[in-house]
């Protein structure tokens, strides 16, 4: 039970037909020198909150203090502030909507979800253990310079509205009024541990052009965060400030970040500024955007100028933990751009975009989470988030297509696809940190969520519900998919089985049962789809799928295999879902065609990654979409009227970069203290590099093509190194040295 006080401003929430300032809440005190040692603010916001103390902003990040269902969890940050203190102090709060008011038609319910509400914040400052201050209605509250602020759509914000001496003590202002005491949330109350959101570099526009009315800035790139504004203006002058990801016909296109129907066009991704007198910058605090491009209107041609505008990357705190590069231009353009997705779609957890949405979507962040660990340190938060996750299951073991959720979810957007997450998640977090209370924190809501999917069995003994192989490269279809739900969901499930059972063996944990129910849909399916050696249903994604799973015996899997390779010379690349890229791609690779994996991954012919650098892309597409004769993606028919292909920042095609490290390089992490060397020397590349780190532990593979050999060099610090290397190729030379902690191992090859 939440029993601590909570304040808010008002009962009305902020809403596009009436916008409600952002609050500031006041409270002046005074402190002892003996009570300024060990001083701590503990706080907690149901929306977004920024700290200042004595005028001395120092709040964590960016939309603290994180983003979640109330209902569920509500968090709250812990601040050392005893060399702030003075005899005379202020403390003020600013609060923003956040999640519990975020607007969004009502696309995902939110705007009806139990927990919407006004903004409230519960504060105490502790001295010593003791409370000394804490919310309540003796707190003045103010009207801040933001007049409407969401976290999906925008904000507007009033330069003549400022008070900066009302962060000061001594400041009496004849418009302010009490605090209302407000309904503290029912979620359990934990304090975030997840990386804090931060501006993370700021770039600078490519360009800028005159369009209608206003001027398109591009940065030159896709990213996600805010438009820093610096002018010499008079006051009242009003500068709207537009965000998309593209330009058509010299104008920016925003109609494939739109829900036709359920968007309020007009407040999508817009910023709003009313100047002061003189020179002034302002960037908005509540909200960010996913955009290369911005349309701005308001100022004159001469107030145009480059330096008008900056960007600021807003996005988690998440240090880049590994990197690869190799000397093909394409293939390093890929990685870049999925680095950039995965970073701009991680806020606190994996979002599905940065722009559109902002969704925790369960499969993206399954289907990502190994990328994401290879290129990032950012195990602490996707652990948070699972916390959350868990909190959103049913206790019938149901689990929503996106956390955190009101409620949504669960007709549409989930499927075991979906909601895999709960086993693949902790499965590559023990994989990349090897800390077993990962799987004992989860291993109830996983065992739970097999008992669900017991129910869902269906007459032929297969699981087949909610979403399949989505954004299948080529398919023209309104959400299609050319592979059956039930073989995506069966085998999916049979996938999960086996990393639970890992999992367990691990902890010793029973799991006898889960055993059973995979080969129990093993028989099933084989019963079902399997013909010696062919399927009953000829997609590539079914058959990457079923020969990586084991879902062939004996000689009929390498038939099967070959059958793959004839549908995928047919196709002319691959044909895959976001579910099939995670076995095709792989399975190229360990079955000794990387030549063909590396060329359908590369391309630039479509469908193909390459494709998409090569058609300007700076991160990875939602679809695999062709383009027309004016290099713009094709539109085709969708019910809703808009575009089929999406945004343009999606991390869920990333996997590709893995494969990177893990084929193309060679470093494949194979648990937190052990890496296993496998290159695959593809003929289109004459050198490749990757290199990881976990805390002390560092690992660098390289190698590269010399006149008749090829040289591999390894140095790694903290880990076991086992050698997988190609068997066509011979050792010629291999030496070692030590230095310190690391080892360094120089092999030369010959073909």
């Amino acid at each position: 039970m939440n029993n601590r006080t909570y304040i808010t401003a008002t009962v009305g929430y902020n809403t596009c037909e009436k916008h409600v300032c952002a609050p500031v809440f006041r409270k002046e005190f005074s402190a002892d020198k003996t009570e300024r040692e060990n001083a701590v603010i503990e706080i907690s916001a149901v929306g977004f909150y920024r700290l200042f103390l004595n005028g001395n902003e120092i709040t964590k990040g960016c939309l603290a203090p994180y983003v979640s269902n109330p209902d569920d969890i509500v968090y709250y940050d812990l601040y050392k502030v005893g060399d702030l203190l003075q005899g005379e102090n202020v403390l003020c709060i600013m609060l923003g909507n956040g999640f519990a008011n975020s607007l969004d038609g009502n696309v995902w319910n939110f705007e009806s979800a139990s927990f919407r509400c006004a903004p409230k914040v519960y504060a105490c400052l502790r001295v010593g253990g003791k409370c000394v201050l804490s919310a309540d209605g003796s707190f003045e509250v103010y009207d801040s310079p933001i007049t409407f602020d969401d976290y999906r759509l925008g904000e507007f914000y009033d330069a003549g509205k400022e008070r900066p001496e009302m962060f000061l003590y001594g400041y009496r202002g004849a418009d302010s009024r009490p605090a209302l005491i407000a309904e503290p949330p029912t979620g359990e109350y934990r304090l975030c541990k997840a990386q804090p959101i931060k501006e993370c570099g700021v770039i600078f526009p490519v360009s800028v052009f005159a369009s209608g009315d206003g001027f398109i800035y591009d940065f030159g790139q896709n990213n996600a965060g805010v438009c820093r504004l610096k002018i010499n203006s008079r006051a009242g002058r009003k500068i709207s400030l537009l965000h998309g990801e593209l330009i058509k016909d010299g104008k920016l296109f925003m109609r494939n970040l739109l829900f036709k129907g359920r968007s309020r066009e007009f407040y999508v991704q817009r910023d709003e500024y009313i100047c002061k007198d003189g020179y002034q910058e302002w960037q908005p605090c509540f909200t960010y955007h996913g955009f290369r491009y911005v349309y701005v209107e308001g100022i004159d041609a001469e107030q145009a100028t480059e330096d008008l505008l900056s960007f600021v990357i807003i996005r988690s705190d998440i240090p880049q933990a590994g990197e690869f590069g190799c000397d093909d231009g394409i293939t390093n353009k890929i990685q870049e751009c999925t680095l950039r997705s995965d970073a701009s779609c991680f806020h606190y957890f994996p979002t599905d975009c940065p722009q559109r949405e902002k969704n925790g979507w369960t499969a993206d962040a399954a289907l990502s989470c190994e990328q994401l660990l290879y290129n990032f340190d950012c195990a602490v938060s996707l652990r948070e988030w699972l916390n959350n996750i868990r909190k959103a299951q049913t206790e019938q073991g149901a689990l929503p297509g996106i956390v955190p959720t009101g409620g949504w979810g669960f007709s549409w957007g989930n499927g075991p696809a979906w909601d895999a997450v709960i086993a693949e998640l902790p499965y590559q977090l023990y994989r990349f940190t090897g800390d077993k209370d990962i799987i004992r924190e989860n291993a109830a809501a996983i065992s739970l969520y097999f008992s669900y999917l017991k129910t869902k069995v269906n007459k032929d003994g297969l699981i087949g519900f909610g979403l399949g192989d989505w954004c299948e490269a080529a398919c023209t279809a309104d959400c299609g998919y050319s592979t059956p739900v039930e073989i995506t969901d069966t085998l999916t499930v049979v996938s999960i089985c086996r990393k639970t059972e890992f999992m367990f063996g691990e902890t010793d944990l029973p799991c006898s049962e889960i055993s059973s129910f995979r080969e129990s849909l093993t028989v099933s399916f084989r019963k079902k789809y399997v013909r010696g050696g062919t399927l009953a249903c000829g997609t590539q994604t079914a058959y990457a799928m079923a020969v990586s799973l084991g879902m062939f015996t004996g000689g009929n899997a390498e038939l099967a295999y070959k059958e793959l390779g004839r549908i995928v010379e047919k196709d002319g690349s691959f044909r895959v879902g976001v579910i099939g890229q995670k076995y095709l791609f792989p399975l190229l690779f360990e079955r000794g065609d990387s030549e063909l994996a590396f060329k359908i991954i590369k391309g630039p012919f479509f469908p193909s990654y390459g494709y998409w650098t090569e058609h300007g892309y700076t991160t990875l597409g939602e679809t695999f979409t062709e383009f027309d004769e004016s290099k713009y993606p094709r539109e085709y028919a969708r019910k809703d009227g808009l575009p089929t292909f999406g945004s343009l920042n999606h991390h869920f095609w990333g996997s590709v970069s893995a494969l990177f490290y893990e084929h193309l390089a060679g470093l494949r992490v194979a648990s937190a203290d052990s890496i296993v060397i496998q290159p695959k020397f593809v003929s289109a590349l004459r050198r490749a590099k990757a290199e990881y780190s976990a805390g002390s532990r560092t690992a660098c593979v390289e190698w590269k093509r010399k006149e008749k050999t090829i040289e591999l060099r390894v140095c790694a610090k903290g880990f076991d190194l086992s050698f997988d290397l190609p068997s066509e190729y011979k050792t010629v030379s291999k030496r070692k040295n030590v230095s310190g902690n690391a080892t360094e191992t120089i092999i030369e090859l010959s073909p």
